[in-house]
């Protein structure tokens, strides 16, 4: 297959989250593969940080704070990328957050702070890019999802009941707009250490466990990210859409 199918060069994608600890990798790979990349999240000046490294690869960038899950923000901002940029052609929602509790001592409101970064926003982005794709012919819309869209791990009930939903959201978006010429496919990461998590997957014990269950035998690095990531955006990858792909070192495989 010929390199120049992964070639991302005249695109424009937004990236929800995208100046987090695994966000900054996905930014930065989209553009090191051509695109031009704009993070977004409510943290402008690390988002400044990103868009500059973004823009030191040659290619455009800005600096926003958008909160992902209020949809006239989003509608607003998104109308500004289309005034600035002239078209959208690749959304990743990778915005996450977490709460580490037994569901019993879970509140309401932790419960909704995890649904509308992790499920909602993806909802309202989604919604609010789609028609702008749709106009100028597709694109391609990458959700984050996670091994908890598939297994039931405890002390994350909200967590997984929220990437429940993306897997599931994913499908449905990909089953809708697939006539629009909008591709979507969602991510599904393994054990990432990232700021959500470092509590709990920096002690040794649990690395050594779930290092000991996963075939590759290591957690993954967000440069692991990238390439699924540029391959779902890419020409590469336009007969798919609709899957959840686990980037995960084989975790989900193992039984015994």
């Amino acid at each position: 297959m010929a390199v120049s199918q992964f070639d991302l060069t005249g695109k424009v994608a937004l990236v929800v989250g995208g100046s987090g600890g695994l966000g900054t990798a996905v930014s930065t790979g989209l553009a090191a593969a051509g695109a031009d990349v704009i993070p977004v999240s409510r943290n402008r000046e690390r988002n400044a940080e990103v868009a500059a490294a973004i823009e030191k690869l040659g290619r455009r960038s800005k600096a926003v704070s958008v909160d992902a899950a209020d949809r006239e923000q989003v509608e607003q901002f998104v109308d500004q990328v289309m005034d600035e940029f002239g078209h959208i052609d690749i959304l990743v929602n990778m915005a996450g957050a977490l709460v580490k509790k037994p569901l019993l001592e879970l509140s309401e409101a932790e419960w909704d702070k995890v649904m509308n970064v992790n499920l909602k926003a993806i909802f309202v982005f989604s919604n609010a890019v789609a028609p702008k794709m749709q106009a100028q012919g597709g694109g391609a819309i990458i959700n984050f999802a996670s091994m908890g869209s598939f297994l039931g791990i405890t002390r994350s009930g909200v967590y997984c009941a929220s990437k429940g939903g993306v897997a599931q959201l994913t499908k449905v978006q990909a089953a809708e707009w697939a006539k629009h010429g909008i591709r979507v496919n969602a991510v599904a990461p393994g054990w990432f250490k990232t700021p959500l998590n470092q509590a709990f997957l920096g002690q040794p014990e649990v690395e050594k466990t779930i290092t000991d269950r996963t075939p590759l035998g290591r957690y993954g690095k967000p440069t692991d990210l990238v390439g699924p990531v540029v391959f779902l955006a890419s020409p590469a990858a336009e007969f798919v859409t609709g899957i959840v792909l686990p980037v995960d070192g084989g975790y989900l495989s193992y039984a015994i």
